[in-house]
């Protein structure tokens, strides 16, 4: 009975305006219900007071000494004595800013009162707010106009979005409805203003008006043709083109929507201006660029195209998260090679970076490995006076922990200002564990969750990528909390990196944090010559082919990641680590056009590795969405499709003369590859090239084990099955087998990350 009077209180209390319902049954949680006798002082005037009250029953008078307080804004009567009913909140002014009480609150009958503390008020409504503007800014970087906006623009479109709700069976949208033209003003009846709508709960219906004919008369039928949920946009082409609404939008259910104006946004950037400048520093642009296309020497990136002879190229990728692309846009953040092996935050403010500290529950610190006794680690700081702090608290550490004695101190530290804006440290990693971990607690706080569970064994690989300083690139850590220096939550897995600048020989020194690179997943050209594989990257195609048979014969409900890491692990058993190239397997030409097209995205870090397609040493599960680059599209040089609609665009290119590399395992194992595999053997233009990357052995296996397993890799039906490439048991596994002494498993795999 009480929890029900305090949610209705809290329900029509302002204070809690806006906050979700979850996050006000949490607050109920938190409030202290407690008894008071006939004429009890709850509290008096000019007390200091952390807390407000709500009157569950009973009835509580308010006596101010002096009638006449003018100056007192938060008077709610002019009377001395005021009555408060079974239902209202007190106190609410001091628990908010610390006020000195302005009233004595005295109970006329025995009373019960809901008492509630100010931390638990602030932390529970603070959480609340953040996540509320987390999803805001999450579904915004959704908007694919949005999409390569940095993270201040974002954070100021989250702050102009109107949240509105609609009832079931309201219309949102009409069909028909003009949309007010840039210059001019909205009028009733006349046009409505160019507004984007994001679903944030309930469920809308899309529905056209459509001209139905029955008997003699011809009348207006309305169809629905889409549903929408949370998180999915409606209104997208009258926000940009102002477009006339081509349908009605209706709320399927009470519904709460997120609605941007086009003139509001505008006051804060003109939309086409951004868009342009964002174009010119996309890293799909620059990729664009270099496969455009060029001549026999490779495309354009390598060298244009002469009179007579002339090579086309398109490129697919497995595509890096918005957050990260818009980061590499901004040049805030560069994209990561193989040797980095964290996760990426999922939200807030880390969305999209790799943190360095892969836990955050304080018993999980016992379980990470105990670093060697002479590993170093580098940190970056912003500014010079909070490397400043940060070593001061890392002496302070050493001397009272007995690590250092005093002739020890000028040598276990070194500093590195080389690089621009960034200033380093060069310290022993015990010490840096002991002042960012075990003397932390590393339990989130609000507005720094990652939306990841708390890994050890990612906190292990971390700690292996920052102790190894031979790497290349360097990883180094890096402070982005620009308040607190040592907020462990704040570091984050960042590169130190040096190289020359494009068309000049400048040298550039960068430190900037890492995030998702694009995944070469193959290359496809016309009247480009290759050379064939080497002889032992042939020998581990077969390698491959055999052991995805040995998989296909003996189904069952594992994934097939999860049957792949046992098949490295009875591999190294065995002694089979094959020597693998720093930018992965594939014939000298393809290895070529990978070493070149990381040159020309070094500034961003795009690209950093070799390409699926000759990943012979663990094939990877395939994806749901592809980047493909491609001269060939219209509008911008790239577009994203689906598995069904990257199959239907090789196909397309095959039939005019492409040819481009494929992973054998993927004819066997997957469907509608087997189609693709074939067109390209039986492609006259094709035919030469595929000598060069499959053997006449590889070859009749694909064919026999096709034959044999026509439906290829499948999970056979079980309550503990997980889907494909969604299974953190298997990310467990290969963590525990990466963590073995075996070097192959170090770098399982050799042209990607499914654990970024």
């Amino acid at each position: 009975e009480h929890r029900i009077k305090l949610l209705c209180a809290v329900r029509t209390c302002p204070i809690f305006q806006g906050v979700e319902e979850r996050d006000l049954h949490t607050i109920v949680d938190a409030i202290e219900v407690v008894s008071f006798q006939p004429r009890d002082t709850i509290y008096t005037k000019g007390e200091y007071g952390r807390s407000g009250f709500v009157l569950i029953s009973g009835q509580v008078i308010a006596e101010a000494e002096d009638v006449d307080q003018s100056d007192n804004i938060f008077r709610r009567s002019k009377s001395r004595w005021v009555t408060f009913e079974e239902g209202q909140f007190f106190g609410e002014h001091t628990m908010l800013w610390g006020f000195t009480r302005r009233v004595t609150m005295t109970t006329s009958e025995g009373c019960v009162v809901g008492k509630l503390r100010r931390d638990a008020y602030f932390n529970i409504v603070t959480r609340s707010a953040m996540r509320t503007r987390s999803l805001k800014e999450k579904y915004l970087r959704q908007v694919p106009i949005f999409e390569t906006f940095d993270d201040e623009l974002i954070i100021r479109i989250t702050d102009i979005v109107e949240k509105r709700t609609y009832a079931q069976g309201q219309k949102i949208i009409k069909q028909g409805e003009e949309i007010v033209q840039a210059g001019q003003s909205v009028s009733k009846g006349e046009n409505v203003p160019a507004e984007l709508y994001i679903l944030l709960s309930g469920q809308c219906e899309a529905s056209i008006m459509v001209d139905v004919v029955g008997g003699n008369k011809k009348e207006a039928e309305e169809q629905a043709v889409r549903e929408y949920k949370p998180g999915q946009r409606f209104g997208e082409l009258g926000f940009i083109h102002r477009k006339t609404r081509a349908a009605n939008v209706t709320a399927k259910t009470e519904v709460e929507l997120l609605v941007l104006d086009r003139d509001t946004f505008e006051r804060l950037v003109e939309l086409e201006l951004k868009q342009r400048e964002n174009y010119a520093c996309d890293p799909r642009k620059a990729l664009a660029d270099f496969w455009s296309p060029g001549s026999r020497r490779g495309p354009r990136g390598i060298e244009a195209p002469g009179p007579s002879s002339e090579t086309h190229w398109f490129a697919v990728y497995r595509p890096t998260s918005r957050d990260a692309l818009a980061k590499m846009l901004n040049q805030t953040a560069v994209g990561k090679g193989l040797n980095v092996k964290g996760k990426s935050a999922k939200r807030n403010r880390l969305s999209g970076f790799v943190p360095f500290l892969q836990i955050h529950d304080n018993a999980d610190k016992n379980k990470i490995e105990n670093p060697p006794p002479d590993a170093f680690v580098t940190i970056y700081y912003d500014t010079k006076p909070d490397r400043e702090i940060a070593l001061q608290e890392m002496r302070d550490a050493a001397a009272i922990g007995g690590a250092w004695t005093g002739d020890d101190r000028d040598h276990a530290i070194t500093l590195d200002d080389s690089y621009p804006d960034a200033f380093g440290a060069r310290v022993p990693e015990t010490l840096m564990r002991m002042v960012y971990i075990d003397k932390q607690d590393i339990q989130f706080q609000a507005g720094w969750e990652t939306g990841r569970h708390s890994e050890p064994a990612f906190m292990d690989m971390n700690l292996h990528a920052v102790r190894d300083e031979k790497s290349n690139p360097r990883v180094v850590l890096y402070q982005y909390d620009a308040t607190n220096p040592m907020n462990p939550h704040g570091l984050l897995i960042a590169y130190a990196e040096e190289w020359t600048a494009p068309h000049s020989s400048k040298v550039v020194r960068t430190v900037k944090p890492v995030v998702s690179d694009f995944d070469t997943f193959t290359v496809g050209s016309k009247g480009m010559r290759y050379e064939r594989l080497p002889p032992d990257q042939m020998e581990l195609e077969l390698w491959s082919l055999d052991r995805t048979r040995e998989i296909l014969n003996q189904p069952n409900s594992d994934s097939w990641t999860s049957r792949w890491l046992k098949v490295l692990s009875e591999a190294a058993k065995q002694g089979r680590r094959p020597e693998i190239p720093p930018y992965g397997f594939g014939d000298p030409t393809s290895y070529g056009l990978i070493e070149q097209v990381i040159k020309a995205t070094q500034v961003s870090g795009a690209v950093r590795h070799g390409a699926e397609c000759f990943n012979f040493l663990f094939p990877q599960e395939l994806d749901s969405e592809y980047l493909i680059v491609w001269h060939g599209f219209s509008g911008k040089p790239w577009e994203y499709h689906d598995q069904q609609g990257l199959l239907k665009f090789l196909r397309e290119r095959i039939a005019e003369g492409y040819c481009f590399p494929l992973n054998p395992v993927w004819p066997v194992r997957d469907a509608g590859w087997y189609e693709v595999y074939s067109e390209l053997v039986a492609s006259q233009a094709a035919r030469s090239t595929m000598a060069c990357w499959f053997s006449e052995d590889a070859m009749s296996r694909i064919e026999s084990m096709h034959q044999e397993f026509p439906e290829g890799f499948h999970l056979m039906e079980s309550s503990q099955s997980t889907p494909p490439g969604n299974n953190e048991d298997v990310e467990q596994e290969q963590l525990r087998l990466q963590s073995t002494n075996s070097q192959e498993q170090l770098r399982l795999q050799s042209t990607g990350s499914a654990t970024s």
